[in-house]
């Protein structure tokens, strides 16, 4: 509940206003101190008392245009004092103005239930937007994607990279991002879609989803991290598509563990263990199978006991994915020149700043699928 109180703080200062009519029918006001004393200091500025601080309509019409342009309160806030320097809001004033416009624009609606009203009314009919909710109407699934995003699918139809990130909207809700790669070398954003979790059920209704726009039914190549949820769907919905993982990931991640394997170590004992992530590089890049396993092999008869617990680690977790990330078997693979997910991330870092306020998301999301249409003839 809201916390409300009183200004008043009991101060003795009285004046005393009389109205007086003149022979000649003029009225006349006459204005006295009664009481000249005060119990507190003088205000510090006009922005203290909050009748200076209401808003025109000229200044609310440009809140309300910043509001629909995704702007934060603070960005309005610099706008305001611009265009108008004499306004003695605060950009806490601002931040209400704006709570305020979202609460009418949502009309007694969730945010979701909005959202999936503005994206029926914008989309193309052709595309309508794919959901599923629950039995209390809770928006569970959503797959959005646009006439655009379907031309290019369908016309460059080889390679596709898919990003998640959890939990980064107001919604709560992890999106799944697949975008993929034109002859330009220009990326465009195929399809966004909003999942509950990021269980394999959740990623095989994207995909499948996915699979039904016409041109991507069975895409040569699809990238992504290595998530064993993704990765089970992916087998399951494009059982023909060749799958990669992001060599960029695990090249990190092997770093990351050989870091941690000899942080506590002195210089002598790490001597042995510093050529390992080379020795990685070079037996991810080996350029046939034969030279593959004989890396591996020379990488297992190390001596030191900190590389060898790096091969221990490596031989775990990605040995086992060989296929997905070695050149030697990835060279077969038409992924034109795409071995990471890099393309991805930076489709998805522009998808989550556009959508950073989500107050009417569809506007910000639509335009995502159109941002190479320019540079492509779809005819």
């Amino acid at each position: 509940m809201r916390r409300r109180g009183t200004r008043m703080v009991g101060c003795p200062y009285k004046v005393l206003i009389t109205r007086s009519v003149q022979p000649n029918g003029e009225q006349r006001w006459q204005l006295a101190t009664a009481v000249p004393d005060h119990s507190h200091p003088a205000a510090p500025a006009a922005s203290a008392h909050p009748r200076n601080r209401r808003f025109s309509e000229a200044e609310l019409t440009t809140i309300r245009a910043g509001t629909l342009a995704n702007m934060s309160a603070s960005q309005i806030y610099r706008q305001l004092r611009v265009a108008f320097p004499s306004i003695a809001c605060t950009n806490k004033d601002v931040i209400n103005a704006v709570a305020k416009i979202r609460r009418q624009r949502l009309n007694g609606r969730t945010n979701s239930q909005a959202f999936l009203d503005d994206l029926r009314a914008a989309s193309d009919p052709t595309t309508p937007p794919m959901f599923e909710q629950d039995a209390e109407g809770r928006l569970t699934h959503m797959f959005v994607w646009s006439v655009q995003s379907r031309d290019l699918a369908h016309r460059f139809p080889s390679v596709f990279l898919a990003d998640c990130t959890y939990k980064t909207l107001v919604y709560g809700m992890p999106v799944f991002q697949i975008v993929g790669a034109t002859s330009l070398n220009t990326t465009f954003t195929a399809a966004v879609v909003f999942l509950r979790h990021e269980t394999r059920g959740d990623f095989v209704w994207a995909l499948g989803c996915f699979r039904a726009m016409p041109g991507v039914r069975h895409p040569a190549v699809f990238i992504a991290d290595r998530d064993l949820a993704l990765m089970g769907a992916l087998s399951g919905v494009l059982p023909d598509t060749r799958h990669m993982l992001c060599i960029w990931h695990i090249f990190k991640n092997v770093e990351a563990r050989y870091k941690r394997v000899v942080r506590d170590h002195d210089a002598e004992e790490i001597g042995g263990a510093a050529a390992f992530t080379v020795d990685f590089k070079g037996l991810a890049f080996a350029s046939t199978r034969a030279d593959f396993d004989a890396m591996l092999e020379r990488m297992q008869a190390h001596p030191s006991p900190l590389y060898g617990e790096c091969v221990v680690y490596l031989c775990e977790q990605w040995v086992p994915y060989k296929e997905k990330w070695a050149t030697a078997w990835t060279k077969n693979a038409r992924h034109l020149r795409n071995e990471a997910s890099s393309r991805a991330e930076g489709a998805h870092n522009a998808l989550k700043t556009e959508l950073r306020m989500l107050l009417s998301p569809c506007h910000r999301i639509l335009p995502l699928f159109v941002a190479v249409s320019k540079y492509c003839s779809l005819s």
